[in-house]
Parts: structure tokens; sequence; C-alpha cells
């Protein structure tokens, strides 16, 4: 939605991306079902590693790297 940069006290300077706000990552979503001690669906943890390579392939395709690819930041609907 938006980019802006900052530098900090080293002069650095970072690139901070806005996306639109989802409420739900990865993570919760793991930790929801752990909770209920119940395992995640296979065609659920299927559909999630197809979305997520193509995600990449689409990324990297692009030349852009993530360096931080964890399922804190991988947000969902």
């Amino acid at each position: 939605m938006d980019i802006f940069y900052t530098i900090n006290p080293r002069i650095d300077i970072f690139q901070n991306l806005i996306f639109e706000y989802l409420p739900q990552s990865l993570q919760n979503s793991i930790e929801q079902y752990w909770k209920k001690n119940e395992y995640i669906p296979l065609k659920k943890i299927k559909d999630i590693i197809r979305q997520l390579l193509n995600c990449l392939y689409f990324i990297h395709s692009k030349n852009i790297i993530h360096r931080d690819l964890k399922p804190d930041n991988i947000l969902m609907t």
C-alpha cells in the first residue's frame, strides 16, 4: 500500500513496506490447532505449502528475497 524509508543513528537506511491489515498469521493458526490438541488437516497443509511456494517463486523471479521467512510473518485470511 505504501513504502517509506527510515534512517537510524548509524546512517543505515531501511525500506519499510506497508501492507493491508490481516489479523491472522500462520503462527496463530498453528497455535489454535495446538490449543485444541488437533492436527492441521493434510489438505490445509498442502494448500498453505503450495501457496507459499508460488509466492516464493514469484518474488524470486522479480529478484526479491525475503530474509525473515517464518510462520509469524506469513499472513493469512
